[in-house]
């Protein structure tokens, strides 16, 4: 495990969810709309980077291989449905595209 890449990772994550989250404190969140976009690309790129930094030295040391996939399919599926809902939600939520043109 890396850990440098590992808390980058946690980083990218945080300040991912929070450009995603901190538009709809204001009075005007469509103004944020690009801001957004950007959280919701550094969130991405944060939950990716999560599993390659648990397993960048290969498997970790478990009593069975079994596990290990166990583990790793989990791990997987858990990032990619926290990027589906946190996707889904500035999807959502965003209200970029004005009703009248």
């Amino acid at each position: 495990m890396d850990e440098s890449l590992l808390w980058v990772a946690l980083l990218m994550t945080f300040m991912g969810f929070m450009g995603v989250i901190l538009p709809y404190t204001t009075p005007f969140p469509t103004e944020f709309c690009d801001l957004q976009g950007l959280g919701g690309f550094i969130l991405a790129f944060g939950i990716l980077l999560i599993p390659v930094a648990v397993f960048k030295d290969g498997l970790p040391v478990l009593t069975s291989r079994a596990k290990a996939v166990i583990g790793m399919a989990v791990l997987v599926v858990f990032s990619e449905v926290l990027l589906f809902a946190f996707l889904q939600t500035s999807i959502d939520l965003a209200k970029c595209v004005p009703e009248s043109l």
